[in-house]
């Protein structure tokens, strides 16, 4: 395997297991978190799902 290949693998790890701890913890489907393993475009959906969805485990207080 070439260095590409390893540091390839080093930025899918770093990106897929807070991802994984992050949505895990707001109630939702911790397997969303493979999205992050599509280069480029697949951190931009998990993102986006994330920023659209309802959070299960949040409970609304300290609005202003």
């Amino acid at each position: 395997m070439h260095m590409e290949g390893i540091g390839w693998i080093a930025m899918m790890v770093l990106w897929i297991v807070p991802a994984w701890k992050v949505l895990s913890r707001v109630g939702m489907t911790p397997a969303l978190a493979l999205l992050a393993a599509i280069p480029f475009i697949g951190a931009l959906i998990l993102l986006f799902v994330v920023a659209n969805s309802r959070w299960p485990n949040f409970t609304g207080g300290g609005e202003a």
